[in-house]
């Protein structure tokens, strides 16, 4: 067991060990236990007794069945009554690291054998994530405080934060995968690394760093025999240390910066793969249905609530089909993912639209590590994508949009947005570049107002603030489009003319939904000294351009009554003359709707004006 299981044993470590028996044909029981429990005794005192010739090894049973509470020897049988009825989740932990080292060969296989589906199904117990994860805490509280920060072995980024992260990250994937069942914390990692559960870069991370600090240890341990695992504050000791290991220059610098940059690497992914939310949420599907076995898959689709079970099995089988890193990690996922997709409104949708942005975004380097690694970003996205088609499709037009959903969902302010709006704008040359920049924005944008409030980070009244917004803002983006588009195209210094764009309706009142359109009026106030034609058509390519940004339809001119663009002068002249009820009223709406969302002059440039009253 512990490190002599393992492969790992230091020059000072105790040899912990459990004793199982069984009687020869013919033995009586008590005989044979009273045999057997003198024969692991002598043996135990003939290794750990201080003679003057030294002591072999001190040998420790107590990670026996009961601890030392419990009898020193047992059968297989008594064994396995144990591990089925009382065992903790620790001792599964410890077991891990099994395997027969002397005395009877075939009996030592028949005890690992008999322990093997116990461990492997152990990560399905009620809790058992949170109880690995507790334990790791509880080490770290009954730590001394002198010692807590210079512990090797024990402390905080320490060689038990690896060895506990690989272990919990085999006992989660190891069910249903046999290529992570090392008893070595290496190879372990190695297998790990290989099969996508834990990131390449990370990978080496963690074994770089279990390297030097099993080294630091060995050194600290040779100097005197003593089983210590501080490292200790001095600056001799540090010296002598760090001479050790090859830092000849400044041996106590170099140790130390070392030491303390393996440390916080340890601690930071520590936290990242044993505190990981997906982990929980693999331990708790069954082991037959988290290997996705096709004679199962069906049954299990259609349990799930899945309508075409067989179309969804065969997204699956594209998602997880060959040997490749990308499959792997896929297999890791779906089972997750699936249950995810099944307790939302359409899982059919999300199973199809998760295999849609898969295989846009597969090919990348950190969509499959972000879903792996950020729990929250993964269950986002199955809800998203099984619950709004819109959603799924701005996903698709913009897949980098799922990164977004790792982030604050808040709906960002007008201001923000136009400053983004322009400055994309600005870098392109071309007007019709400059236009796609400036929807792109928008479209990353209503993903994020439209996941918000999927996830239910924004109510009502936040998704109709952040539209309204989002739409100052691109109105305001799009006339400075639009007007560059024109004096360029007239070769003009500046725009001979202030405009407005003024939202009227459910815009102007601050109450736009996905699917509203945005009522607005456009004025303008011509400069001095231009002639009634410059003052007619500059405004009218500017709006027209204006609207063709959005890409919808060109504001029509439908009666002498309801002009597209006038003067200032003439917009209040109108509404006077022929407004059905009078200036105060437009088509039975009152014009306390309606407010300025961007103004355009030659000498101000573009400001928005959400929330402003209009008189």
């Amino acid at each position: 067991m512990g490190k002599c299981g393992g492969h790992e044993l230091n020059y000072i470590s105790d040899v912990d060990v459990v004793f199982v028996f069984e009687p020869v044909d013919g033995a009586d029981d008590n005989v044979a236990l009273r045999a057997a429990t003198q024969l692991a005794a002598n043996l135990m005192q003939v290794c750990s007794e201080q003679t003057s010739a030294g002591t072999i090894w001190p040998v420790d049973a107590a990670l026996r069945p009961e601890g030392k509470s419990g009898p020193l020897v047992r059968t297989l049988a008594s064994h396995e009554g144990y591990y089925e009825r009382w065992a903790k989740t620790w001792e599964f932990q410890a077991l891990l690291k099994a395997r027969p080292v002397a005395g009877d060969k075939q009996l030592g296989a028949d005890y690992l054998e008999m322990v093997a589906p116990l461990v492997w199904s152990a990560a399905s117990r009620e809790g058992f994530v949170q109880d690995v994860q507790s334990m790791r805490r509880r080490v770290l509280d009954h730590l001394p405080a002198a010692d807590a920060q210079r512990q090797l072995k024990l402390g905080s980024g320490g060689l038990r934060d690896v060895e506990f992260a690989v272990q919990l990250l085999q006992l989660v994937h190891g069910r249903t995968d046999e290529e992570v069942r090392s008893s070595t914390t290496l190879t372990a990692l190695a297998e790990l690394t290989a099969a996508g559960y834990v990131g390449r870069e990370d990978g080496r991370t963690l074994h770089d760093a279990y390297c030097f600090l099993r080294t630091l240890e060995h050194r600290i341990q040779l100097f005197d025999l003593q089983r210590t695992h501080v490292v200790p504050d001095d600056e001799e000791s540090l010296r002598r240390l760090g001479r050790s290991l090859g830092y000849l220059k400044a041996p106590v610098r170099g140790l130390t910066e070392q030491w303390l940059h393996h440390r916080r690497e340890v601690k930071r992914l520590h936290e990242k793969l044993f505190y990981r939310p997906l982990l929980s949420a693999v331990a708790r599907i069954p082991g037959e249905e988290a290997r996705l076995t096709p004679k199962r898959a069906l049954d299990w689709l259609a349990a799930l609530g899945y309508l075409d079970p067989t179309a969804a099995l065969g997204h699956l089988e594209a998602l997880t089909a060959g040997v490749s890193r990308t499959a792997a990690i896929q297999r890791s996922l779906l089972p997750v993912m699936l249950e995810w997709f099944a307790d939302s409104p359409d899982p059919d949708a999300g199973l199809w639209g998760f295999r849609r942005i898969s295989e846009s975004l597969g090919s990348t380097h950190w969509y499959l590590r972000l879903l792996r690694d950020e729990g929250e970003v993964a269950e986002r996205l199955a809800r998203v994508l099984a619950t709004s088609r819109y959603a799924t499709d701005l996903l698709e037009r913009e897949p980098n949009g799922v990164k977004l959903l790792g982030e604050n969902l808040t709906p960002l302010n007008s201001t923000a947005i136009g400053a983004e709006m322009r400055a994309s704008a600005k870098r392109q040359a071309k007007v019709d570049d400059a236009a796609r920049a400036i929807r792109a924005v928008r479209r990353r944008e209503l993903l994020r107002i439209a996941t918000g409030e999927l996830v239910d980070e924004n109510d009502e009244l936040d998704v109709g603030k952040g539209l309204t917004a989002l739409t100052d803002a691109t109105f305001a983006a799009t006339l400075d489009l639009a007007e560059r588009a024109v004096r360029e195209a007239r070769g003009l210094d500046e725009a001979p003319t202030r405009m407005a764009v003024i939202a009227m309706g459910r815009y102007g009142g601050l109450e736009l939904s996905y699917g509203s359109d945005a009522d607005v009026m456009f004025v303008h106030d011509p400069v001095e000294g231009l002639t009634r034609r410059s003052r007619r058509s500059m405004p009218k390519l500017s709006s027209s351009n204006c609207a063709g940004c959005w890409r919808c339809p060109r504001p029509t001119r439908r009666s002498r009554s309801t002009p597209t663009c006038g003067p200032k002068a003439s917009r209040v002249r109108w509404c006077g003359r022929w407004s059905p009820t009078g200036p105060t009223t437009r088509g039975g709406r009152r014009s306390g709707s309606s407010r300025p969302c961007c103004v355009r002059s030659p000498s101000s440039g573009i400001r928005t004006c959400c929330g402003a009253s209009w008189r």
